[in-house]
């Protein structure tokens, strides 16, 4: 289940001056610490570049509850 959607991390992008379409000119950690700082959720983000073109991946924290049911 996730906890964090898409449409959030895109306010937060816009809000932050990072829109679609825009020259992108942002240190990526700089973006991975935003997000890390504006969602306690969060495990693991990583940014990448890739030309005009950013990718975002997150590792969402696991509840203990859904851990414990693995094992």
């Amino acid at each position: 289940i996730q906890k964090i959607e898409q449409n959030q991390i895109v306010t937060i992008l816009k809000n932050n001056g990072i829109r679609v379409g825009a020259t992108f000119n942002f240190d990526v950690q700089n973006i991975e610490k935003l997000l890390e700082n504006n969602f306690n959720d969060i495990s693991l983000v990583s940014v990448i570049k890739k030309g005009t073109t950013i990718i975002i991946n997150i590792k969402e924290k696991q509840s203990l509850d859904k851990i414990d049911n693995i094992s």
